[in-house]
């Protein structure tokens, strides 16, 4: 099935079997090089034509050692969030899957 992904300036279609799967896909590509984390904001979402469904990005760039503590700390606050160090971990943890 295609599975549209969007994050900030950043858009493409994935053939996947789940969003999941297409999530996977999306970091692949991060994490290869061939997408530039400037164009991508700290949330991205993923369709497969119903309804968008909201995804994390940011936590898992920095669980992967792409974004240091204080590029994610930095990110979340120029998003007017606040988070404990606590909340942050376990945010990374949560997400981790993403960029297996």
């Amino acid at each position: 099935m295609k599975i549209k992904i969007t994050a900030g300036d950043f858009g493409a279609d994935y053939e996947a079997e789940n969003g999941q799967a297409a999530i996977k896909l999306f970091f692949q590509e991060i994490l290869s090089g061939r997408v530039k984390l400037d164009r991508l904001s700290p949330l991205g979402e993923w369709n497969d034509g119903t309804e968008p469904i909201p995804f994390r990005i940011a936590p898992a760039l920095f669980k992967a050692g792409r974004l240091t503590a204080a590029e994610l700390v930095a990110t979340f606050r120029a998003c007017d969030l606040d988070f404990e160090p606590i909340e942050i971990m376990s945010m990374a943890q949560a997400d981790a899957w993403m960029i297996r």
